[in-house]
């Protein structure tokens, strides 16, 4: 398998698979997907014996105020057609 990883590192940084999307990393392989804002998965990912992961950005600020606000906007969403496999 190969190890695919997609990154979307930004403040407003999103990752999107869409419905009817395939990422298969082969067996063993490994697909990770992390974004500031938000990973929406909607389609399929693939890496049979091997590992997912889906996270999001650490982002840090000086006032406290502003790191809860963006912590309040990140998110990781699974549609109805997303698969994990």
């Amino acid at each position: 398998g190969v190890n695919l990883s997609l990154r979307a590192p930004r403040l407003n940084g999103d990752v999107t698979v869409g419905q009817g999307a395939l990422l298969d990393a082969g067996p063993g392989g490994s697909v990770a997907l992390a974004a500031g804002r938000s990973v929406q998965v909607d389609g399929t990912l693939r890496a049979a014996g091997g590992t997912v992961s889906l996270g999001l950005e650490r982002t840090r600020f000086t006032d406290p105020a502003i790191t809860a606000e963006r912590l309040s906007q990140q998110a990781i969403q699974l549609g109805d057609r997303a698969v994990i496999d």
